[in-house]
């Protein structure tokens, strides 16, 4: 469908086109409904592709506006005899369509990636100035005395080019900054067709006058083909989308360059000057002080940036302090949420969410990040690429059950918290989502990598802390429960072996090694009555030390008789659990059984019929 009304567009568009140059007569129809066909193709663009920022789009379909007016309004005075104030009203309408068109690119490169920094476009813009005052005072303007034009007329015929050249540079250095763009390429085309006929008409108008319907009329044409073509193209929306650029290395070289075309302006004031005359210091004014505009554009940007950068890299070093002190994984996330919280400029929604993944099989101490929103995953989220050690993302794109927590914002940054090493490299065990506006991430994308990298380190510090504290408690249980024969197991209220000493292993016949939970020890037909006895010990319905019997399968699936003692832990030190102690009575049973059987078997029968008779008597 869209390829459709693309293909109708550009037959439309060449059709009137054609129209304009077998009959001039008609050229004020002709041209009013490219116009309105070129500004409708905007508006649909707009409408269908939904651009992050409609702004710059909606002043290009206002200076197509105004540039079809002034066509139209044109073509009524070469046909009118009111040619006259038609021609000025036209020249205005032409003259209203650069600022409108120059909105439109300060938007474009200030919300745009591709040019994120215009302090570069700033640059050349000056460097163009520059260039065109001396074409001006050195080739055009020795050759105006003789046209007979007016000093008003002369002026609009060269602003219409400088204007447009102006135009194309800025186009030109979209495209170079995104070749593949197909809406770029477009916009630098029907920026080229707009320089071109504008510089034909001035050619005409220097010598033997502007005749309608020439070949020139094609630059026009091309101009409201392209750019109608442009926001019709799916392409147009990634103008007004963020992505990464490269680090710019050319900063010092393009100083240089503005040093020597600020300096244009002054030399050429000097040089006619000295000459006698200053005839051009109106052109000279002019350009002065578009190049004073340049300036404060590119300092209040430089402030800008300069501010920002240290607000945060106040709240990172902040961040960092924190983390430094962090002792436990709570405290981790609280700065990583005052950090993001901090950052975002005034005004801003944004969400955090933490999330966490634990392969299958793999036993990792999970990260409680107490107080803050967090969600678990039954697959891991990639966090870096080649370049960064995040991700930018679309929300949408997220596994469904983040959508939500992440208050369907249009962007998320994901960042690793886990350590980029091990089976799971490149992959979050943990991992810090923020959600907010595509500018808004971007500009915050290194400081939240940092601290995630920061809070990374935290968090491995403080599992090998809490490694090195573990494998001391175990040492110390070991000294005081390894000589016993009753074996001791600690389970937390997540089930998972806290400790285990080295008694329980010969009570079960099994190998000492790492379990996951206490269903990795204990054999699967004896899980129901484990379960029964911790659940009424956790809901507090069995007396704390109760005493019970279990009988479970060994791994030779020979049976043992063992005595249970559990006592919970919610008072103790440390994560909450249960205290398991086991006592082997087997051999004790099958004893007592023995000398049982032995005393029936050397008891006399009538005697024991006897006691049998008196005992139920």
């Amino acid at each position: 469908m869209a390829q459709r009304r693309m293909i109708g567009f550009v037959t439309l568009t060449a059709v009137l086109g054609l129209g304009v140059l077998l009959f001039p007569t008609a050229a004020a129809i002709l041209w009013g409904t490219i116009g309105a066909a070129s500004v409708a193709a905007v508006a649909y663009g707009i409408r269908r592709h939904r651009p992050a920022r409609p702004g710059p789009w909606l002043l290009l379909g206002a200076a197509l506006t105004v540039l079809a007016a002034g066509d139209v309004v044109y073509a009524v005075a070469s046909a009118s005899s009111a040619g006259r104030l038609c021609a000025l009203l036209a020249d205005a309408l032409y003259v209203a369509l650069f600022p409108l068109l120059t909105a439109a690119l300060v938007q474009l490169t200030r919300s745009s990636a591709i040019i994120r920094d215009r302090s570069g476009l700033t640059d050349l813009l000056a460097v163009v100035l520059a260039v065109g005052l001396v074409g001006w005072t050195q080739v055009v303007a020795p050759a105006l005395p003789g046209t007979g034009l007016s000093r008003v007329e002369q002026c609009v015929l060269v602003s219409h080019v400088l204007g447009d050249l102006l135009v194309l540079v800025v186009m030109g250095r979209l495209a170079v900054a995104a070749p593949r763009n197909v809406a770029v390429l477009l916009l630098t085309v029907g920026a080229a067709g707009l320089l071109a006929a504008d510089t034909a008409y001035a050619v005409a108008e220097l010598g033997p006058g502007w005749r309608p319907g020439g070949p020139a009329e094609l630059g026009w044409l091309l101009c409201y083909l392209a750019w109608g073509a442009a926001a019709l193209h799916p392409s147009m929306t990634r103008l007004t989308a963020r992505v990464d650029v490269p680090p710019d290395e050319t900063a010092a070289t393009r100083v240089g360059l503005v040093a020597l075309a600020s300096l244009a302006a002054p030399v050429v004031l000097l040089v006619e000057a000295i000459g006698g005359a200053v005839p051009d210091g109106a052109v000279i004014a002019v350009v002065a002080g578009m190049g004073t505009v340049l300036v404060v554009i590119r300092v209040v940007d430089a402030r800008t940036k300069h501010r920002l950068a240290v607000r945060r890299e106040r709240h990172l070093r902040e961040t960092c302090t924190s983390l430094v002190g962090a002792t436990g994984s709570a405290q981790v996330g609280e700065a990583l949420r005052m950090m993001v919280a901090q950052m975002m400029p005034a005004g801003t929604p944004h969400r955090l969410v933490f999330a966490r993944y634990r392969p299958p099989g793999r036993w990792t101490d999970d990260v409680d990040f107490v107080g803050a929103p967090q969600v678990d995953l039954d697959r891991p989220l990639p966090t870096n690429n080649s370049r960064r050690r995040s991700l930018l993302v679309e929300t949408g794109l997220l596994p469904g059950v983040l959508v939500e927590p992440l208050g369907g914002l249009p962007a998320t940054i994901v960042a690793s918290l886990t350590p980029d090493v091990g089976p799971v490299a490149g992959r979050a065990g943990a991992a810090l989502l923020v959600a907010a506006d595509r500018d808004t991430l971007v500009a915050s994308r290194d400081v939240i990598e940092v601290a995630a990298g920061q809070a990374t380190l935290a968090l491995q510090r403080l599992a090998v802390t809490g490694a090195a504290n573990l494998r001391e408690r175990d040492r110390y249980l070991d000294l005081v429960a390894g000589s016993t024969n009753d074996g001791v197991l600690i389970v937390g209220d997540d089930d998972r072996v806290g400790y285990a000493n080295p008694a329980l292993w010969r009570i079960l016949g099994i190998e000492s090694r790492a379990f996951a939970t206490w269903r990795d020890i204990i054999h699967p037909d004896d899980h129901d009555q484990v379960d029964r006895t911790l659940g009424a010990v956790r809901a507090g319905d069995e007396p704390s030390g109760v005493d019970l019997q279990w009988t479970l399968r060994r791994a030779d699936r020979s049976r043992v008789l063992v005595e249970v003692n559990c006592r919970p832990l919610r008072a103790e030190p440390g994560p909450p659990g249960v205290s398991i102690t086991l006592r082997d009575v087997t051999d004790e049973r099958r004893r007592e059984w023995d000398l049982l059987r032995r005393r029936l078997e050397t008891t006399a029968p009538g005697l024991n019929r006897r006691s049998l008779r008196r005992r139920f008597r």
